[in-house]
């Protein structure tokens, strides 16, 4: 293995520092940021676990955030959906699919829909 060359020691380290700051912080616009600067860092392969832990920390915020909403609209889903023939996760599950450019199966999933997605096509 060929020895780590001083620069990349110096890199490696102002990484690990700035890591240390990141970790510190809560989950938000500040996390985000940082972690985007982050992107054209140099860091050793510890740095890059640590990095990869935020962003992880940080999508498991943003999926939990997400759930509020979702919840809200299956509350009042069912107004708009007797319109359509359709029940409320249904309704939401397709306006989901349609908006984010994912399966319908997916959106179908991620309301709780417990039909057969492959049976309620629009």
């Amino acid at each position: 293995m060929e020895p780590i060359h001083p620069t990349d020691e110096v890199l490696y380290a102002r990484a690990a520092a700035r890591l240390d700051e990141l970790e510190q912080l809560p989950v938000g616009p500040g996390l985000y940021a940082g972690l985007v600067a982050l992107q054209a860092t140099a860091m050793d392969s510890a740095g890059a676990v640590r990095v990869t832990a935020l962003w992880l920390r940080f999508a498991a915020h943003c999926e939990a955030r997400s759930m509020i909403p979702t919840v809200e609209a299956l509350r009042s889903g069912d107004l708009l959906a007797e319109g359509f023939g359709l029940d409320a996760p249904e309704l939401i599950a397709h306006e989901l699919a349609a908006m984010t450019s994912t399966a319908y199966a997916t959106a179908s999933s991620r309301v709780g829909n417990p039909r057969k997605p492959w049976r309620h096509a629009l």
